[in-house]
């Protein structure tokens, strides 16, 4: 599937990031110069030292993503930031109780100060220390059946 404004920005699969970049920047801005909020998912802990800054919230599906990189990035991100839980399994299930647990586990660590490999502001590879987030929460989500 496509994989989104930065990474494919003219949907053609030649992955010019650079340009998607600037087009992610500056829709950001135009919709900040409108006063509209916005948010996306942040997939990887790069991404935000470029769109952060016009962003005002960020959720983690943790099917797609390693609970450890969620709870690193999000314990940076100055934002509200949602872990969703996938809506496919059966409510009450254990599969569904797992899912849960992992997403309260993900949301309660995101609070807590990290440590890891990033990019740094100066577009450098350096160490990232965090303060935590205390705006860290869990989304429960439905599918196609149920809400």
């Amino acid at each position: 599937g496509w994989r989104g404004l930065v990474n494919d920005p003219d949907m053609s699969g030649t992955f010019r990031i650079n340009h998607g970049l600037r087009c992610a920047r500056r829709l950001l801005l135009s919709a900040a110069s409108l006063g509209l909020p916005t948010a996306t998912d942040f997939r990887d802990t790069i991404m935000p030292q470029y769109l952060a800054d016009l962003t005002s919230y960020s959720a983690f599906d943790l099917a797609s993503a390693s609970p450890y990189l969620i709870t690193e990035l999000a314990s940076g991100l100055s934002m509200a930031v949602g872990v969703r839980v996938p809506g496919d399994s059966e409510a009450g299930s254990a599969q569904a109780e797992r899912a849960v647990s992992r997403a309260v586990s993900a949301a309660k660590s995101a609070r807590d100060p990290h440590v890891f490999l990033s990019v740094s502001k100066e577009n450098l590879a350096g160490i990232v220390h965090t303060a935590g987030n205390d705006q860290c929460h869990v989304v429960l989500s439905g599918d196609s059946a149920r809400p």
